[in-house]
């Protein structure tokens, strides 16, 4: 799904208050400013708007907007200090926010007004953040998500095996993004740090780097794996990826899992990485599911079976427990709306093949859960490929009530 992963995770992101100081010798005037709000689960992105008021006998008189961003992905906003200091006007500033789905409708009326001195929080440094809402656990493929930042138009992504202590330390890898999110293209097993700076459309940099931030690395006494592609890594509803838990099935699950799923990945991609990715732990079970890339972009079923064999072989020369898992549907029409590419000719016949090869096997039908004889509604997969929170919430729970049955079974 490579060609979707920069539609997919066009992220304008933040969630929860951070505690921030000004920096020595920088004042609020300076400096940058976060605004958060609450998450709406169905939203895409949201309506945002900054206006003066003031009370006149005893009611609030709104004026007209001064700042309006229709686009802003996700819940927060980094903006200038300066636009709570240089306004002048008579009145105090406020703030409102609507939400908007993913077709750009909007979903309600706009929330009620606040305001924006009371908002914000004051930033330390000007720079991006890391999205606050960052959770997802066990990710074997890092995903490094910030909120942007005003003036940048594309950023630059540090990573570093061991903490740096300069900010001119040589990262080990970093990557240039126009969007506000970096999947890493590496296996991560341990901790690893980051950070991130901003540039402008000449390429010069745009205020500093921003904090430290770290990520967990894996817990490699967990008996679990799961191998799999984007709809396992994570994300959905255009805007959502891996690391928002929501978006993720395996948070609904009661046992840890390590996450082995690459955004992007054919089965063929998945038999290559096996040795190196599930090779590095001891995992007793190893959950697949995969073929979707593959007949989205025309591949056979049989190739993807003979993939899924040779998987099948290489976990039982590891001593481990494949368990497979049939691929769902998707919509040819909603991913030719959103992403302009459709699904190949013949696709559902290739899907239906595959899907009774896997119910041959020691397998989990997540196909079932949805209905296989139509597209894939967008009430579970606005795009038509990614399954969205209800989905996932769906997907795991039955998971988990399955790989538990198919434990006692083999007991």
């Amino acid at each position: 799904m490579k060609i979707i992963q920069m539609m997919l995770f066009i992220f304008c992101l933040g969630l929860y208050p951070l505690f921030a100081v000004i920096a020595n010798g920088e004042t609020k005037e300076d400096g940058l400013v976060y605004l958060p709000w609450k998450e709406n689960m169905e939203a895409a992105w949201y309506d945002i708007e900054i206006y003066p008021a003031r009370t006149v006998f005893g009611r609030l008189e709104r004026k007209p907007a001064i700042y309006k961003n229709r686009h802003v992905f996700r819940s927060g906003l980094i903006c200038p200090a300066s636009i709570l200091t240089e306004y002048k006007g008579q009145g105090e500033l406020y703030w409102r926010m609507r939400p908007i789905d993913a077709y750009g409708a909007v979903m309600g009326e706009w929330g009620e007004g606040r305001k924006l001195k009371e908002s914000v929080i004051y930033l330390h440094r000007k720079a991006p953040i890391q999205r606050p809402e960052s959770k997802t656990k066990n990710l074997l493929y890092p995903v490094y998500s910030f909120l942007r930042m005003p003036g940048a138009v594309s950023y630059e992504v540090a990573v570093y095996h061991e903490k740096p202590t300069e900010d001119d330390t040589p990262p080990d890898w970093t990557e240039r993004t126009s969007v506000p999110s970096v999947f890493d293209e590496m296996p991560r097993l341990k901790k690893v740090y980051w950070r991130v700076r901003g540039r402008d459309n000449q390429g010069h940099i745009v205020g500093t780097w921003s904090e430290l931030y770290e990520t967990e690395g894996i817990d490699a006494n967990i008996d679990v794996g799961i191998l799999g592609d984007s709809i396992t890594h994570g994300g959905g509803l255009m805007t959502y990826g891996p690391t928002d838990s929501a978006y993720n099935y395996t948070t609904y699950l009661s046992f840890p899992v390590i996450n082995m799923g690459r955004s992007g990945d054919t089965t063929y991609d998945m038999l290559n990485r096996f040795d190196r990715d599930v090779g590095h732990f001891s995992v007793k079970y190893l959950l697949i599911m995969g073929g979707t890339n593959d007949i989205r972009i025309g591949m056979t079923a049989e190739s993807v079976i003979r993939n899924m064999n040779t998987l099948k072989e290489k976990c039982k020369n590891a001593g481990i427990i494949p368990i497979f898992m049939t691929i769902p549907t998707m919509n040819s029409q909603s991913m030719q709306e959103f992403y302009d590419v459709e699904a190949a000719d013949g696709w559902e016949t290739e899907r239906d093949k595959l899907n009774a090869w896997i119910r041959n096997e020691r397998h989990i039908d997540i196909a079932s859960l949805f209905d296989e004889n139509e597209p894939l509604s967008p009430h579970w997969a606005i795009d038509g490929l990614h399954p969205d929170w209800q989905a996932k919430e769906k997907m795991g729970q039955y998971i988990d009530e399955q790989f538990r049955k198919i434990k006692r079974n083999m007991a």
